[in-house]
């Protein structure tokens, strides 16, 4: 007889997440832990050992963790110490039986749980999308709905279904070169969307769940195997369009102070995300320069400064909300929805010419400075780890003396 861990009875959740409950104890000196094998207050404690070369999953029959913790002892660990067989004579003991092959629906709802602390609840929903577009563009069914996707067995998704969804996206665009760089950009999207569901750290949270995923070392050798797209020549906006953006930026600050307010955290280089949380206690005096101070919680993970002029914090303090945060809204729906897309139509009809246009100021934000400043002084302005994500937006590393100021058109 083996007996798998005497010092642990449920080996296999050795480490359970935050979302398994489990319960430790000591007998006789040594550490042991019961587990429940899913989040439900009404579920039973189990226990886990080896014995003939077989795992077992013994329930305790009980949802009070201190009676399981006596019949663990009586049942299991007195026996196993005494030398003799822990299943008691009459006692039925169940093997573990393989697990069921997981749906994509059970994947996106266990996924919807996990996520929480890596992936916001949008990117959450784009990531979903992303991996139901991939399976019926793959298995060349277009038509299913969400709730067909979400029946199929998550072990369609393979390298080769990887693959038939580029063939599928490459195939719409045969004919127009334009509309074949811009599938191939979209299938990269779409399979960094998946590899983003299937990443390591998530992978110990769905592994008390007793999910059967697709495995995801094939799945993240595909990327090689994927068209490469060419690279986009990104061209700073013409002279006009500029002049256009900088007329509206003074005019939303004089008499529509919401959208002002997000034009102006656009244009001192902050990403739509960070400046729709952007709050007054952001804005700090450092050495007697105002400074944006986005904290670490923010895109990128790590904490920067983005210098400004005393006169565009004063104006970003004045425009701020009852909430505290710097973009006035009536409510919470609106900083992700109405506020956005007004400010987008606004931006193209000054004629810039970008799917993102909000991010757009951004990177014309660096275009500007580079010219000044070199190629390597506004990376921290950005907050880009890696420079050559800095070099495609033409943009740098020491801040030096740079400091953002309202458009010449506001003197």
């Amino acid at each position: 007889m083996a007996f798998c861990g005497v010092a642990n009875l449920h080996k296999s959740m050795h480490n359970p997440s935050r979302l398994t409950p489990s319960h430790s104890f000591k007998y006789q000196g040594r550490a042991y832990k019961l587990a429940k094998l899913r989040e439900d207050r009404d579920a039973p404690w189990y226990t886990e050992f080896q014995l003939k070369g077989k795992r077992w999953h013994v329930s305790l029959e009980t949802n009070v963790a201190k009676v399981a913790q006596e019949r663990a002892i009586a049942r299991i660990i007195e026996p196993v110490l005494a030398g003799r067989d822990p299943a008691p004579q009459g006692e039925r003991v169940v093997a573990a039986a393989p697990a069921p092959a997981s749906t994509f629906g059970q994947w996106i709802k266990a996924y919807q749980v996990v996520r929480v602390g890596f992936v916001g609840e949008r990117a959450a929903a784009d990531y979903i999308g992303a991996l139901r577009r991939v399976v019926r563009l793959g298995l060349g069914k277009p038509g299913l709905t969400d709730e067909e996707v979400d029946a199929l067995p998550a072990a369609l998704l393979t390298p080769a279904l990887v693959l038939e969804f580029e063939a599928a996206m490459l195939q719409r665009a045969a004919g127009d070169t334009e509309a074949e760089e811009s599938a191939k950009r979209s299938v990269r999207t779409y399979y960094t969307a998946i590899c983003a569901m299937l990443r390591d750290k998530l992978l110990a949270r769905y592994a008390p769940l007793g999910l059967v995923l697709p495995d995801p070392a094939p799945l993240r050798a595909v990327r090689g195997k994927l068209e490469t797209p060419a690279k986009l020549d990104k061209q700073p906006q013409a002279p006009e369009v500029r002049a256009a953006v900088e007329a509206l930026l003074v005019r939303c600050l004089r008499v529509q102070p919401a959208h002002g307010a997000l034009l102006l955290l656009g244009w001192c280089s902050l990403r739509l995300s960070e400046a729709l949380r952007a709050r007054v206690e952001w804005i700090q005096d450092w050495g007697g320069v105002a400074r944006i101070v986005l904290p670490a919680y923010t895109k990128g993970k790590r904490s920067r400064a983005v210098p400004i002029s005393a006169q565009v914090a004063s104006m970003l303090r004045a425009g701020a909300g009852a909430d505290g945060f710097l973009v006035p809204m009536e409510t919470a729906r609106n900083r992700h929805c109405r506020l956005v897309r007004e400010v987008a139509s606004m931006l193209r009809a000054c004629g810039v010419d970008a799917r993102k246009r909000f991010h757009e100021l951004r990177a014309e934000r660096a275009r500007m400075e580079i010219g000044e400043h070199g190629p390597q002084v506004v990376q921290t302005l950005l907050g880009h780890s890696d420079i050559r994500t800095t070099m495609e937006h033409y943009a740098g590393r020491s801040l030096g003396g740079l400091v953002i100021d309202l458009p010449a058109a506001a003197a």
